[in-house]
């Protein structure tokens, strides 16, 4: 109304709008199956251009009571925590309007799932302010495969510079994660699981394995491969470098050393180990790659010692065996021989039946002999000079001493001292080893 009392009416509609926009079945996508408990693997990353990886969520502007008071959505975007994502969404044309948020394949150069765990929402604002958040999807990405390596193999034997195994032998390596480990590692032998898996406690980063192989299970002579898989609990999976090593049964050999004996090619050859105090024995050192099953030891071809646990548990073993002349003191040693020359052999099994004949195998052919000597040696017919007496006279010449000394087996010295003169003595060594 103006002052001449004219006035005019006009009606404004306007809508009050307090409700916020309403966001219903937000879901994580991978591959067209919604995960509630998302896992991102590297095999969903590297492979993002066909396993499409998205965040979907209805949204629509409240109408209440059957009265369209809305403003209409201004803008949907995703969250990473607190950090806006910069994805924008594509919207389906129907109603409830669907918003996807499709992850970029970013390749190696990840910015956006990164490894680690991600708390993403979804926000809608209308065009007057108001605004909702979905409920938060927890996404854990892993994009980083294990590590796994077969360390090595024992015991092992080398021939001609190049490594073989045999029997029953122990791998073993490592396996780490940088998350977290499966529970399990499949050990495979030329590609295939050999037996059980290895099992692994939950929430470990970090396992130190082994695996015992039984080599008869494998071709024998042949170069084999040995591999561990393991996998994480987002299930990437890696598989060790390739570990080569050739099974070569024949290689399975007790190693026998003789303490005071020879072993040798040459038959004739003679160790006298009596006589002098410490070498009324015969001692050897068995050792073995696997278990001792038995050592046998036969003289002269007769069986006079046998070693045979009930339960093998031993890879080496000392065997130390007195030996006496039968006719002295018979209840004193272990094998009792009469004087003269005698052979002995050793036989060693190992618990897999496999056996080392010490003179029918290649590298110890030829019996090993030694002689009981318990005589002693003769000596006669001793003079010194032409008549046995040496004078004044005779100082400054040559003095003759003869002798005669003997023995059945060998002489390997005689010495010749003087009483009157301690530090005078005197020793022969024949060249041939033996004085006639």
């Amino acid at each position: 109304m103006d002052d001449a009392a004219i006035s005019i009416n006009r009606s404004f509609t306007y809508n009050i709008d307090t409700n916020a926009p309403k966001i219903t079945d937000s879901n994580f996508i991978v591959n067209g199956s919604v995960l509630h408990a998302a896992t991102v693997s590297k095999s969903d990353l590297d492979n993002m251009t066909t396993k499409k990886i998205k965040i979907t969520a209805n949204v629509t502007d409240l109408v209440l009571d059957g009265i369209d008071h809305v403003s209409g959505i201004k803008t949907v975007e995703l969250y990473d925590g607190n950090a806006k994502v910069a994805i924008t969404p594509s919207v389906s044309p129907v109603s409830p309007e669907v918003y996807t948020f499709e992850f970029p394949n970013e390749g190696a150069a990840r910015t956006i799932l990164t490894d680690g765990t991600h708390t993403f929402t979804v926000r809608a604002t209308d065009n007057v302010g108001n605004s909702s958040t979905s409920p938060a999807i927890t996404v854990t990405v892993d994009g980083t495969l294990p590590s796994a390596a077969v360390s090595g193999v024992s015991p092992t034997v080398t021939k001609d510079n190049k490594t073989y195994i045999n029997g029953i032998v122990k791998f073993t390596g490592t396996v780490s994660d940088n998350s977290a480990l499966g529970t399990s590692i499949d050990f495979l032998v030329d590609g295939v699981k050999y037996g059980s898996s290895i099992a692994v406690d939950s929430g470990l980063t970090y396992k130190a394995w082994e695996m015992s192989v039984d080599t008869r299970d494998l071709t024998d002579d042949v170069e084999h491969k040995f591999t561990v898989k393991v996998s994480d609990t987002a299930g990437n999976q890696a598989t060790s470098a390739d570990y080569w090593v050739t099974v070569d049964q024949d290689t399975d050999i007790p190693v026998i050393a003789f303490a005071n004996l020879s072993v040798g090619d040459n038959v004739s050859a003679r160790d006298n180990v009596f006589g002098t105090d410490g070498k009324d024995k015969i001692t050897f050192t068995v050792t073995e790659d696997d278990l001792i099953q038995s050592i046998r030891v036969y003289v002269d071809g007769t069986e006079s010692y046998v070693y045979k646990p009930a339960d093998p548990e031993l890879s080496t073993k000392t065997v130390s065996l007195n030996v006496t002349a039968a006719s002295k003191d018979t209840a004193k040693g272990d094998i009792h021989l009469a004087e003269g020359l005698h052979t002995i052999n050793v036989v060693v099994e190992d618990n897999l039946l496999r056996n080392d004949d010490n003179d029918d195998k290649a590298e110890k052919t030829g019996n090993i002999q030694f002689i009981l000597d318990n005589s002693v040696p003769d000596l006669s017919e001793t003079k010194i000079g032409e008549s046995g007496l040496i004078t004044n006279g005779g100082a400054g010449k040559k003095i003759v001493i003869s002798l005669a000394a003997a023995d059945d087996y060998g002489l390997s010295k005689v010495e010749i001292t003087d009483s009157m003169n301690a530090s005078s003595k005197w020793e022969l060594t024949p060249e041939s080893g033996e004085l006639k």
